[in-house]
């Protein structure tokens, strides 16, 4: 997930500074995060989203450890500077941190990020939605799912295709599964991609939408399909990169003006 669904905005609903604590979770991460390495469909996953790459370009740095770096005392001056509350479902959350471990990001260096995020889970149980949203959600799957049965059946020309050409060059076992292994990789991309673009696909995401609902907050995300389905329920929405400036840009008058106000993401 990276930084995809980082942060709600809300309104500054207490004082407190610091809400997160270190629990057990975090010593937990580096365990499985070795595991999740080691398992390829988690790699496809993140490298399917480099949803970090805007603020890679917008910090001029590299990597996410140091995108980390920068962004931790951004969130700490907007808590205690400018009044601003950021918060995030707690499986989100949970998936974020993991993301992080798992792609090199130091644990001090999360740790001083994450201290800044309140995690909060939605209440799922008390949430009321209107039912034109699952209408439009369901009709938003049906579509993806048909994309994905055209580029099946594309794959299997491309098999089908391979495997005359084999009949007439006889191949040798390891050149066979090579070939098999490339279309393979081609229909899981291709899949994923037609399926998955443009959809709420996790539980994550439902999450992340249904706490900015409840606490009609800004949501902020760089994915589509979230944004869709947030607006969709009249959430106002805004990309990782503006809402990094706009709390630089509060800070900042904050500390010109000595006026506390909530900045006009």
């Amino acid at each position: 997930m990276a930084l995809r669904d980082i942060a709600l905005l809300g309104r500054r609903y207490r004082t407190v500074s610091k809400i997160y604590t270190e629990d057990e979770e975090l010593r937990y991460i580096l365990s499985v995060a070795s595991q999740d390495i080691a398992n390829r469909e988690w790699i496809e996953v993140c490298e399917e989203k480099p949803t970090d790459v805007g603020l890679r370009e917008f910090f001029g740095v590299n990597n996410l450890n140091d995108v980390v770096v920068k962004l931790a005392p951004i969130y700490r001056d907007a808590r205690l500077i400018a009044g601003v509350e950021i918060y995030m479902s707690s499986l989100a959350l949970s998936e974020m941190k993991r993301f992080l471990v798992a792609n090199g990001v130091d644990l001090a260096n999360l740790r001083r990020l994450v201290e800044w995020i309140i995690p909060k889970p939605s209440s799922k149980h008390e949430i009321r939605l209107p039912a034109s949203i699952i209408v439009v959600y369901v009709d938003s799957v049906r579509k993806n799912l048909m994309k994905g049965l055209r580029v099946a059946e594309e794959a299997t020309r491309k098999a089908f295709q391979r495997g005359i050409e084999f009949c007439k060059e006889k191949p040798s076992q390891n050149e066979a599964s090579t070939a098999l292994g490339e279309v393979m990789r081609w229909l899981r991309e291709k899949y994923r991609e037609a399926t998955r673009r443009g959809i709420v696909d996790s539980v994550e995401d439902i999450d992340t939408i249904l706490l900015a609902h409840e606490l009609k907050a800004i949501l902020i995300t760089s994915d589509e399909g979230v944004r869709r389905f947030a607006e969709e329920l009249g959430i106002p929405t805004q990309d990782p990169i503006t809402f990094t400036q706009a709390l630089i840009d509060a800070v900042n008058e904050v500390k010109r003006t000595g006026i506390h106000f909530s900045p006009n993401l």
